[in-house]
């Protein structure tokens, strides 16, 4: 039925005037760290030249959209996910795609408990790198076959930043064109 209300409104939409809300997919930017605390080889282990202090950092991007913050939760960064991190210590750095079982897309990941950095699983495939870096829970190595360097993830710095992303301006202008249409054609069967 033709009303002056809805052909107000549905011009409105159509040019603009009116804001109609979109839906928006989570992105949450992130980092964590984590220190070197034992080093076997001595200070500074003259084969990674890593000190005892030395900070290691994982940062990346995921998508929280399956994340609800309550009880145990997982972020997977395997194939198809679309996440990614990278990790740095001293001048070794990793990626996502470095993980051994990352074509099953089961590992790696951060283990989250009501929200709060719980873990970090990783495991270099050895036959990309002669070095093997882990980590898991709390904790993270770099060894070859001769040397070990150890360290801890720190949870209290894991930190997340959210940053949404909207849907192209092209879907709010169809979306609004097609309010306008719908209010043409009401306004032509009355």
């Amino acid at each position: 039925m033709f009303t002056l209300r809805n052909t107000v409104l549905s011009l409105a939409c159509a040019i603009g005037l009116i804001d109609i809300p979109v839906a928006q997919a989570a992105i949450v930017n992130f980092q964590f760290t984590g220190t070197v605390d034992f080093n076997e080889i001595g200070y500074p282990d003259p084969t990674y030249n890593i000190d005892v202090g030395q900070v290691a950092r994982v940062f990346g991007q995921y998508d929280n959209s399956g994340i609800t913050g309550v009880g145990n939760e997982y972020i997977y960064f395997g194939a198809g996910t679309g996440n990614h991190f990278t990790i740095e210590l001293a001048w070794h750095t990793y990626s996502e795609i470095d993980d051994v079982d990352w074509i099953g897309g089961t590992s790696p990941a951060i283990g989250l408990s009501s929200g709060m950095f719980q873990s970090f699983s990783f495991y270099l495939d050895p036959t990309v790198n002669i070095d093997r870096f882990s980590s898991q829970n709390q904790q993270f190595t770099l060894q070859d076959d001769y040397n070990n360097v150890y360290g801890y993830w720190d949870p209290a710095t894991f930190d997340v930043t959210l940053s949404s992303v909207p849907l192209p301006p092209a879907v709010g202008l169809l979306g609004s064109g097609l309010l306008g249409l719908i209010g043409v054609a009401k306004f032509k069967k009355s």
